[in-house]
């Protein structure tokens, strides 16, 4: 059970990179955006997480400026894009999943 929903949201400027660490939390990675006013090239976005870059889209200005997605992140992620004059902007938002009802079955009767 999802509990505790908070929004999030970074932007990340060219050349740099955001490091994020969801701790505790569980990221859920909603909208990917071009920032209104220096777009002129496409741009790709990345997101790199256990050592591993990994493209998740191209943003166009005059196509597809923004991309939805419904990614979850557990663990450590930086976020990054191709952009030389193009701010980029994730939203979405962070959660704890919270056991309310402990299971009446012990885990080691599942196990094989």
């Amino acid at each position: 059970m999802q509990e505790d929903l908070r929004f999030w949201g970074v932007v990340v400027k060219p050349g740099e990179t955001v490091k994020c660490d969801p701790g505790e939390l569980h990221y859920h990675l909603s909208q990917i955006a071009l920032e209104d006013g220096k777009a002129k090239e496409n741009v790709e976005v990345f997101v790199k997480t256990d050592d591993k870059r990994i493209m998740l889209c191209t943003l166009s200005v005059d196509n597809d400026p923004h991309f939805v997605t419904g990614l979850v992140f557990k663990k450590k992620f930086e976020l990054l894009h191709s952009s030389m004059n193009s701010n980029i902007c994730f939203t979405g938002y962070n959660f704890k999943i919270v056991e309310r009802y402990p299971s009446i079955f012990p885990t080691s009767m599942f196990a094989k």
